[in-house]
Order: C-alpha cells, then sequence, then structure tokens
C-alpha cells in the first residue's frame, strides 16, 4: 500500500497510526515495479506497507459490513445503469443491486471500467 494509499485508509479511521497497518502488514522503504518478466519499471523511494491482499481485502470487507455496507460473493456482473443519483447494478442471476456509487474491485477487465 503506497503513502496515499496509508492516508485513505487512516483517514476512514481503519487503523491507528501506525506504520504497520497495525501488524498486518510490513514496512518498506521503496516501491519497486516489475513487469510479468521480473524486469524493474520503476523503483521509487517513497516507502509504503506490504500487506497479503487477503487481508487488506477483509480489513476493507468488515469496517464496509460495520457500517452497513452489504457484501455478495458468487455474482457475475451483467450490466450496469446509471441515472442522476443512483446506479443499479444487474447481475447474471436475475437480481440487482442499488446505491449512490458502485465499487468494482475485480480486476482489469472489470465491468464496471
Amino acid at each position: 500500500v503506497a503513502p496515499n494509499g496509508l492516508s485513505v485508509l487512516h483517514g476512514l479511521g481503519l487503523t491507528r497510526s501506525t506504520p504497520d497497518l497495525d501488524g498486518l502488514g510490513f514496512r518498506n522503504d521503496r516501491l519497486v515495479f516489475h513487469n510479468e518478466t521480473g524486469r524493474i519499471l520503476a523503483d521509487v523511494p517513497v516507502g509504503g506497507v506490504t500487506i497479503e491482499r487477503g487481508t487488506l481485502s477483509r480489513m476493507l470487507r468488515e469496517a464496509a459490513e460495520q457500517v452497513g455496507v452489504r457484501v455478495e460473493f458468487g455474482k457475475s456482473l451483467s450490466s450496469i445503469t446509471e441515472y442522476a443519483e443512483r446506479i443499479v447494478a444487474h447481475f447474471t442471476d436475475g437480481t440487482t443491486a442499488e446505491g449512490s456509487s458502485l465499487v468494482g474491485a475485480d480486476g482489469i477487465h472489470s465491468r464496471t471500467r
């Protein structure tokens, strides 16, 4: 998690002011980006916290559920309908979900892009 992401997590009250996400990860002094062959694309001395993706996902999901956000798994999004003040997600099983925003955290090929 880069410094800007850490700031967001702290601003949302999801962590104390500890540098390692409350012991869930470990600090690093730089971010190194590699391509699929392992070649270094960038080496940036900005620091951040390394944390397992599943741990971060669970932390965010649990925080959302504590404030009333419903999370469902096993759904496949078929389409999205946007209105002036709401958005409707349509799923392949015929169900829908409606809200003021939609977060697509399912990868680069997400239908929400």
